[in-house]
């Protein structure tokens, strides 16, 4: 039996189907985008706002996304940022893991300034009767309000210092005001001396 990641080959049976209707979710996106794109743009007219004319746009600057082809921006399109985790270590003993959110919005963004932080440090481990029937466990989380930048930290003690795998996994909610939540998920892997 070994909690070492990544499993071996017959242990990724079951996955193959989950990426499989993945990638089919993502192609069939990229296509509905790309026959959108193509079906022709939007006038101003049709959302009720008169067309402007070239010479009537005075103030405006360039690239300013609201005149760009006179597209509108919904709330939530002006917020981005990314969950960013760590790879697991060993610290003092204990499986550590680290994670934030970064904004990279613009200043002038509708983006709060926090957003909810959850971090979560899971160990692969592997059924003691099957050895074929393995899976991420969390061992430890953390959930917390942070600026941008700011981490959030969870350790779990080991029990041994057999290698196996640990994974830190960053789960980030920005909540729009007026609008809607924003999710962003990341995971870092990494097989650290330390077994539980």
């Amino acid at each position: 039996m070994t909690n070492q990641y990544p499993p071996n080959q017959n242990t990724t049976e079951r996955n193959r189907s989950r990426g499989f209707f993945a990638v089919c979710s993502l192609l069939l996106v990229a296509i509905v985008v790309l026959v959108g794109a193509t079906t022709g743009s939007v006038s101003a007219s049709e959302f009720g706002h008169e067309e402007v004319g070239e010479d009537e746009v005075e103030d405006s600057e360039p690239g300013d996304p609201a005149l760009d082809n006179l597209a509108l921006l919904w709330p939530g399109q002006s917020c981005t940022f990314y969950a960013r985790p760590d790879n697991p270590h060993v610290s003092r003993g204990d499986a550590s893991g680290h994670g934030a959110w970064v904004n990279t919005s613009n200043p002038a963004s509708n983006c709060p300034d926090t957003a909810l932080v959850r971090v979560q440090l899971q160990a692969w481990k592997c059924h003691p009767y099957n050895p074929f029937d393995c899976s991420w466990f969390t061992m430890a989380e953390r959930t917390q309000t942070r600026y941008s930048k700011q981490q959030v930290a969870v350790h779990y003690p080991c029990f041994t210092s057999e290698t196996a795998g640990w994974r830190t996994r960053v789960t980030v909610k920005v909540t729009i005001p007026g609008w809607f939540d924003k999710w962003n998920t990341r995971s870092k892997v990494r097989n650290i001396s330390c077994h539980v």
